[in-house]
């Protein structure tokens, strides 16, 4: 949205995955405070694999509606999903800008390298560790807490700025 994009497509993850419920909330309510609608053609689920990422957004593009950004849960599902953009002749980010989420280890290495949510994974379980022992030490009557910690966004260039034009 900070860089200019107003028609948005998105690939769910696993409904059954709490990860995957939190993104897609997370993604329609920076929609909304910004006034913007997803027209549901444009919204698919898959399952985290790079094959589901392909077949969806060969869906989303075939619908005749081809969003200037394209959300996908996962990593994997962007670079399916960025594989089907370039055989079907689709430039990214030029046509159809992507991100991300987890920062996988690859994503800075991808053509384009892919905009992606990094998720603090080491300070997670770093916190998760530290409960589980106080838990322990003191013979399962510690407080059982919960604790967000907010993910950081990790701009690389496979969104294009549209504002810049």
């Amino acid at each position: 949205i900070r860089m200019g994009h107003r028609n948005f497509g998105l690939i769910k993850g696993v409904k059954s995955f709490e990860s995957s419920k939190q993104r897609s909330e997370s993604f329609f309510e920076a929609l909304k405070e910004h006034r913007l609608e997803v027209d549901s053609n444009l919204v698919k689920r898959g399952d985290y694999l790079p094959q589901s990422g392909n077949k969806l957004m060969r869906q989303i593009l075939s619908s005749g509606q081809v969003p200037t950004c394209v959300f996908c849960e996962n990593d994997d599902m962007a670079v399916g999903a960025i594989n089907a953009c370039v055989e079907l002749g689709y430039r990214v980010p030029e046509d159809v800008s992507f991100i991300g989420y987890d920062d996988m280890s690859y994503s800075q290495y991808l053509t384009p390298p892919l905009t992606t949510v990094r998720k603090p994974t080491s300070q997670i379980i770093k916190k998760g560790v530290a409960s589980l022992m106080d838990i322990l030490e003191v013979d399962g009557d510690a407080k059982i807490t919960q604790e967000v910690i907010d993910p950081e966004i990790i701009v690389r260039s496979s969104v294009l700025n549209r504002n810049a034009d």
